[in-house]
């Protein structure tokens, strides 16, 4: 089938709509917060989101069945100024956002300026976070002397480093006008730098909202279950939690009714009978969902998207907050309705195409900084999970799930989905998901059993860990049970390297951020520098923990969601909210970056200076710290030095070693929620400005060029083709991994023409899940075509790609990350 003509028109709509700053969330929270100063962190929330619903904008857009909006404009992230990372952005790089295309209000421009983040200025998340990692020794602030500009361009060169400026106005004059300021946005914008070239971000987020328990309760139910929990009896604490969950509850309850009266006061002036008609609808349906528990597939879709819309609103852009299973979600309401007649696959499909198109009305405000741009749709992710296991273990597969794969196709968006593959998945799913790339680029394949052991191995009962949702890009986490910060820490396994090169000194940074492991020429074995390269990555792991740690103790501190915490199991039955450990599961991350650049690194060094002698330590240690000038020949040896990616069992053995090492480092650290740590290898796409921080790396990588991406082998490195890298990949126990990792690959064009092209792929996803894999992804388009889309970005509008564990439009991602993508190993067939 196509689009339904109406979603047709709503897609198109989204896809011209301009990128626009809306300032409403921000004055209502801020303007609520000044009235609140000492109540309870919970209690200050509540009475926000209270005044976010009751203040905001509401509109009901032409052909719109679902209803919910997130700011006054069509395309316009809510702005929480709280956190301190908008702060930053528009403080520092204001002009960078205006270059891309985002428009902003001139009165809404001085309210945000003169007003706004001045009066949050030494109050949000990030300046908590910034003294209190400075007061403990965590921070490594950039130097900006000219000896510290000259330590770097000797190692970067001046070319690398200018990568990592936002574009510059013409002329020479005007560039020099910049540059101080330019020069302080940097430095400010190292504040997420921790101690040994970490990162931890101001954000936790990174959940999967529980959606079941709306549909299930409603949030009349929810309130209730607060009521009953305080009349069982409560500290001073518990009791403000409490009461912030009932207000939160009848705050979405008030929030629906405005749409009920909007809808009623259009239906009244609508001269279009079936236009009436649904206007009338949506006014019956808002007045009952998601107060009351839904009765129908079309109170259900409602429920879910305008809690989606709401919990993404007290939040703010930039939390990649999942709806999680939505094909179990609606299964059995989909069901009911279908066996009693009220309800068409027709009609379901048109509510699944409309709310995928709600899904990708997302951005992340991100500044062009090293040709990295992260604004496009789609790129605040909300992962859509389908498929797998139910909580008893048998296929759950249905009806609706192939549904999706309809919608998904037929909407042509950037829609990030992920699709759960187990050994008990009818053969047509597999076929199905993998005929897609026939169409779009969004699928990823994830294996239960893989995920699932993961999660019980970290302390889910079996039963929760099959219903787990991919959270994020590829994260597994609990549906509607946990709260686990899956992204916005993280460290690089290159910066190991560095560190041992230059004993425990950063090149970019300049500061002495890990332990002298010794002087590498004294090394006599590849052991002695591979224990080096553990110790740094031990306090590299220490560091970035402690840090997220201090993080966190503000968020439950200050700042929290009683919305979100209303849905999630354990909060009420602690009377906690979810910050503060309410939730029946806690974790934090840590990710890794770079794997593939850092294994192929550490073969190099094995092979070429301690097996076979060809290059002295001294030799390799001043070229990577002068990026390989005058020593090109050097350069082409190391970059030919056995590559992880070929089936290698001695380069794989390696690879095994360091994510085994470094998932039991990142396990071993406790949380402040009670919880423990997990291990991610996942890049978000970020490799690539990554890449730009990291000096020249033994595999012959050139200083700033990207990282290779989440746990893919570094681009190139692949020479015997995919089932080669996928067995290589298989060699690491993928079960450690607590969080996920990505494997992207590349087909050839046209490899899915034929049914035998989409069978031999389903082949390959299921050997590499029966071999161990976690996650596979794959763009089925050829190099030729992506080049074509730089040289001509409206011809090619519409074109999808997979970038690392989400999806995005390819002519709106920056420069880098194109010639990133473009560089990925493209193989000639598949066995």
């Amino acid at each position: 089938m196509t689009l339904h003509p109406a979603n047709d028109a709503q897609r198109t709509r989204l896809l011209a709509a301009e990128h626009w700053l809306c300032i409403e969330r921000a004055r209502l929270y801020t303007e609520s917060y000044r009235e609140t100063g000492g109540a309870h962190p919970s209690w200050r929330a509540a009475r926000a989101f209270q005044r976010i619903f009751q203040g905001m904008t509401v509109r009901i857009e032409p052909d719109e069945l679902l209803v919910g909006n997130r700011s006054s404009k069509l395309i316009a992230p809510p702005l929480a100024l709280e956190r301190g990372d908008f702060s930053f952005i528009f403080q520092h790089l204001f002009a960078a956002l205006q270059a891309f295309g985002y428009r902003i209000d001139p009165d809404a421009q001085a309210a945000l300026f003169g007003d706004l983040l001045p009066w949050w200025e030494g109050q949000t998340v990030r300046a908590a976070k910034l003294e209190v990692l400075a007061a403990h020794g965590l921070t490594s602030a950039l130097g900006l002397s000219p000896r510290a500009f000259y330590r770097r361009l000797r190692a970067f060169g001046l070319t690398s480093l200018k990568k990592l400026l936002p574009p510059l106005p013409a002329g020479r004059l005007a560039r020099l006008s910049r540059l101080p300021a330019l020069l302080r946005a940097i430095r400010a914008g190292a504040g997420d730098n921790v101690k040994g070239r970490g990162r931890c971000t101001d954000t936790q987020a990174h959940i999967v909202v529980g959606h079941q328990r709306v549909l299930a309760r409603g949030f009349s139910g929810l309130r209730d279950d607060a009521r009953a929990r305080r009349d069982r009896g409560c500290t001073d604490d518990e009791r403000a939690f409490l009461d912030a969950v009932e207000l939160t509850c009848e705050s979405m309850r008030d929030f629906s009714q405005r749409f009920v009266d909007l809808a009623r006061a259009q239906a009244d002036g609508e001269p279009d009978t079936q236009r009436r008609r649904e206007l009338l609808d949506i006014a019956t349906r808002c007045a009952r969902v998601p107060w009351l528990p839904a009765r129908s597939f079309e109170e259900a879709v409602q429920a879910v998207w305008f809690t989606q819309n709401a919990v993404l609103i007290t939040y703010g852009a930039g939390s990649g907050i999942t709806p999680g299973r939505l094909d179990q979600l609606l299964w059995p309401f989909y069901e009911a309705d279908v066996q009693r007649g009220a309800l068409t696959p027709a009609h379901a499909l048109r509510l699944v195409e409309e709310l995928l198109i709600k899904l990708n009305n997302n951005v992340v405000i991100w500044p062009n900084l090293g040709g990295v741009e992260l604004n496009h749709l789609g790129s605040d992710v909300e992962n859509v999970t389908l498929g797998g296991v139910d909580a008893r273990g048998e296929d759950a597969t249905n009806a609706l799930s192939y549904l999706f794969v309809e919608a998904i196709e037929n909407t042509n968006l950037a829609t990030t989905a992920s699709f759960r593959v187990s050994a008990k998945s009818p053969d047509a799913w597999v076929r199905r998901v993998a005929a897609m790339y026939r169409k779009t680029n969004s699928p990823a394949f994830l294996c239960d059993e893989t995920a699932i052991a993961a999660m019980v191995r970290d302390g889910y009962a079996l039963e929760d860990a099959r219903q787990y949702c991919l959270v994020g890009c590829v994260e597994p986490s609990g549906n509607g049970d946990t709260a686990g910060a899956t992204g916005g820490t993280k460290v690089y396994f290159p910066t190991a390297l560095d560190l041992v090169f230059n004993r425990g000194r950063t090149s970019f940074f300049g500061n002495q951020d890990g332990p002298d492991t010794g002087d590498p020429l004294r090394f006599t074995r590849f052991e002695d520098f591979l224990e080096a390269y553990f110790q740094q990555l031990q306090v590299m792991v220490d560091h970035v923990t402690q840090a997220t740690n201090l993080r966190d103790a503000i968020w439950a501190a200050r700042f929290h969601n009683p919305l979100i915490s209303s849905t999630i199991d354990g909060c009420v039955e602690r009377a906690r909210d979810m910050t503060a450990g309410g939730a029946r599961y806690n974790f934090s991350a840590v990710g890794g970056g770079g794997l593939g650049t850092a294994v192929d690194s550490l073969s190099a060094i094995r092979t070429l200076v301690f097996e076979r002698r060809e290059v002295t330590m001294g030799e390799l240690r001043d070229a990577l710290a002068t990026d390989f000038r005058g020593r090109e020949a050097l350069r082409r040896r190391l970059a030919h030095a056995p590559r992880f990616g070929n089936d290698e069992p001695a380069v794989d053995a390696l690879a095994a070693d360091v994510v085994a090492r470094f998932c039991a480092m990142v396990c071993a650290k406790p949380t402040i929620t009670g919880g423990h740590y997990k291990a991610s290898l996942i890049s978000y796409g970020l490799n690539v400005y990554e890449g730009a921080l990291e000096p020249a790396t033994a595999d012959g990588r050139r200083a700033g060029a990207p990282l290779s991406n989440s746990m893919s082998p570094s681009n190139g490195a692949e020479q015997r083709g995919p089932t080669a890298a996928m067995h290589s990949l298989a060699r690491i126990d993928q079960t450690h991994i607590g969080y996920g990792n990505s494997l992207n690959m590349r087909l050839p064009l046209g490899l899915l023409d034929s049914d035998k092209g989409v069978e031999s792929v389903a082949h390959l996803v299921r050997g590499y899940f029966r071999s161990g894999g976690f996650h596979v992804q794959f763009n089925a388009v050829d190099g030729k075509t992506l080049r074509a889309a730089q040289e001509d970005p409206e011809a090619y509008r519409d074109l999808i790609v997979r970038v690392s564990g989400y999806s995005a439009y390819f002519t709106r991602l920056g420069r880098s990350i194109q010639d990133d993508l473009i560089a990925r190993t493209e193989f000639a067939s598949c066995p």
